[in-house]
């Protein structure tokens, strides 16, 4: 990861302190979908701080694609006024600030590590929540687990787990560096080990196809491929899914594995239904869309269906339409088709989640995308130093 190597500036450390603390203290979201408005005071101290780096850092295309997609949000929010519901309205603005942040932000490698740091420590602070209280999430019989502080409502465990996969994926990577010493990758592998446990124990299918779309862009390679040990890896591999199907509650190995179940369960046909719903919806105000409002409200006044569409793609150009659904692709697009395994890995795995969950005004969309964002900036600006052309004398 090739980062800024300069010493941080005096607004730059306070602005990863608050995201710091953001992150460690985020289990107190009382949001039941982890929305952004559930808990964002320190989120918000960080985004002030991050203001001075905004006013004289050189803007390249790159770092200025999530600005144009903020003006995009603005002008949508002009143009559908009447359509705006504070809290979506307000999350987005979040969420999208804290992307412009990180495009701009130039963060040291050892400050960055602080913030992924502090995101494990975040996703190992729910996942114990989740493992010894083991709060159900809806009724006796359920096995599914989730969390809920004080008399706020219980969390949805399909936003609980999508909270947990970039973490999960950001501390994989971290026991695969060759930099990591000993003593880190044991307690790192202990972390690990709990948070994934986390993921299982909230039932979400959607997470667990993250996960494995997150492990196999970080692990597989031509070179891995090729190597003579790739049947010592798939035989490792193979004892560990044994070993996750041991720990795997049997409502979820039902829910995930019994196909005559798939078939019985209702919320995966209806999500195919709901899809189809929304796609029809975007055709009446595709442009700017109908307004920051929740997707049942736009569905419902368009074609006459109130349901969500349970979809974060969907949602977005439902919502701020396809000019910012086309900027938002191509920043992922960017992110995609770069060297840097990790940012990858977490591009992916959080678009993953998106496919079965309306994700827009959640924390961890917008902080993912920003934090892999960063990375590839990061790695680009390495590049340019070694391509500069020398000033001839």
């Amino acid at each position: 990861m090739a980062l800024n190597k300069t010493k941080e500036s005096w607004h730059n450390q306070i602005f990863i302190f608050f995201l710091m603390v953001e992150l460690v203290l985020f289990f107190l979201n009382g949001d039941q979908y982890f929305q952004l408005s559930g808990w964002y005071l320190p989120l918000l101290g960080a985004l002030l701080f991050g203001i001075p780096s905004l006013l004289k850092n050189k803007y390249t295309f790159l770092r200025m694609l999530p600005i144009i997609l903020l003006l995009v949000f603005i002008l949508g929010c002009i143009v559908n006024f009447l359509h705006l519901d504070r809290g979506y309205t307000f999350s987005y603005l979040m969420g999208l600030a804290i992307l412009v942040e990180f495009a701009i932000v130039r963060l040291s490698e050892k400050s960055f590590n602080k913030i992924l740091y502090a995101y494990v420590i975040s996703a190992l602070v729910i996942s114990l929540l989740i493992l010894l209280v083991r709060q159900r999430y809806y009724d006796l019989d359920s096995t599914r687990l989730t969390i809920q502080i004080a008399s706020n409502p219980r969390i949805d465990p399909n936003y609980l787990a999508a909270f947990l996969v970039a973490p999960f994926i950001i501390a994989l990577d971290k026991l695969r560096d060759k930099s990591t010493k000993i003593s880190q990758k044991i307690l790192l592998g202990i972390m690990t080990a709990i948070v994934a446990l986390g993921i299982l124990l909230t039932g979400s299918r959607g997470a667990y196809v993250s996960v494995v779309l997150g492990i196999a862009v970080l692990f597989i390679s031509k070179k891995l491929l090729k190597s003579k040990k790739v049947w010592k890896y798939t035989a490792a591999v193979l004892v560990l899914l044994l070993i996750v199907l041991l720990l795997l509650p049997q409502e979820s190995k039902d829910r995930f594995f019994n196909i005559g179940a798939w078939f019985a369960d209702r919320s995966n046909l209806r999500r195919f239904e709901l899809w189809g719903n929304a796609l029809k919806a975007v055709l009446h105000y595709p442009a700017l869309g109908y307004g920051s409002v929740s997707t049942a409200t736009i569905i419902g006044e368009t074609i006459g269906i109130f349901e969500p569409a349970h979809n974060t793609l969907l949602d977005l150009c439902l919502q701020q339409g396809l000019l910012f659904l086309l900027l938002f692709t191509l920043i992922c697009v960017v992110i995609v088709f770069n060297k840097s395994k990790l940012a990858r890995s977490i591009c992916i795995a959080t678009l993953a989640t998106g496919i079965f969950i309306g994700s827009e005004a959640c924390f961890y969309l917008w902080f993912n995308l920003g934090l892999a964002l960063h990375i590839v900036l990061g790695e680009k600006n390495e590049q340019s130093k070694h391509h500069r052309p020398r000033i001839q004398r």
